[in-house]
């Protein structure tokens, strides 16, 4: 293997491991770092540069499939985050009787318009 395709093969590697600690999931997490490396390590001694560029071009791809999951994890941790926060407003305000308007044109009659009692952007 040349010089820089294994200078390309190392840093490919680390993106890898890298990106798969973005996994909040411990089993995700773990089972991507443990297949990433059973994998190199048993690809190190391929010497057609024709496989290892196939193989380069797969993990590629999968370095592609990871990140995408892992913001596709923190995105879901996000709303699962607002929607605990909506449903312990909700909660809160019912048991203390009080309804949740949808309109402010209803602002005569006692209750809190929804848009001042949550914003998700300055929620977290």
């Amino acid at each position: 293997m040349a010089a820089s395709s294994r200078a390309q093969v190392l840093r490919l590697y680390r993106a890898l491991l890298r990106e798969s600690q973005r996994f909040t999931a411990y089993g995700y997490r773990t089972y991507a770092i443990r297949r990433i490396r059973d994998a190199f390590r048993e690809n190190k001694h391929l010497k057609d540069s024709e496989e290892i560029q196939t193989l380069v071009n797969k993990a590629r791809t999968n370095l592609e499939i990871i990140h995408r999951q892992a913001q596709f994890e923190k995105e879901c941790s996000y709303w699962r985050k607002v929607l605990r926060h909506v449903v312990a407003t909700v909660k809160l305000l019912s048991s203390l009787g009080l309804p949740v308007r949808r309109h402010k044109s209803l602002s005569n009659q006692k209750g809190y318009h929804w848009s001042t009692l949550f914003n998700p952007e300055t929620c977290y």
